[in-house]
């Protein structure tokens, strides 16, 4: 059985970070999103506000998602590091493993929730085209 060093698990590290620097810059649009639908909301245009907060809300949820998982990608690279420290291989690889795992998940996730943000825009320039018919 092949040693596990530092850097195997390392990689994990510059990889998570983006992701998650980058679901947090879009945390903080989805934010303000939300913040400008409150305000169209209270004006009066409610119904069609109610489907772009509908998809807001599972745009948040797939956000929060990504990054916990990222977060255990993390974790467990950490707890990868540790065991190679002291020594204990094979942990260090099913701890490796477990980061790649919650890694490809929150990249799936991430995924999921592009799809759904570009799904949302071509609704918007949809209506927008319609109007302008």
């Amino acid at each position: 059985m092949e040693q596990m060093t530092f850097s195997t698990p390392a990689i994990l590290f510059s990889t998570v970070s983006l992701l998650l620097l980058a679901f947090t810059n879009r945390f903080m649009a989805i934010s303000s999103l939300a913040r400008d639908l409150h305000t169209e909301f209270n004006t009066g245009n409610r119904k069609e506000v109610f489907h772009q907060i509908k998809n807001l809300r599972k745009r948040i949820s797939l956000t929060k998602a990504v990054q916990l998982f990222a977060i255990g990608s993390l974790l467990f690279s950490s707890l990868s590091m540790f065991s190679i420290f002291f020594e204990m291989q094979l942990f260090a690889k099913i701890s490796f493993g477990l980061g790649l795992l919650t890694q490809f998940i929150a990249l799936c996730i991430s995924g999921w929730e592009i799809w759904i943000s570009t799904n949302a825009i071509k609704l918007e320039l949809s209506d927008m085209e319609l109007d302008n018919v």
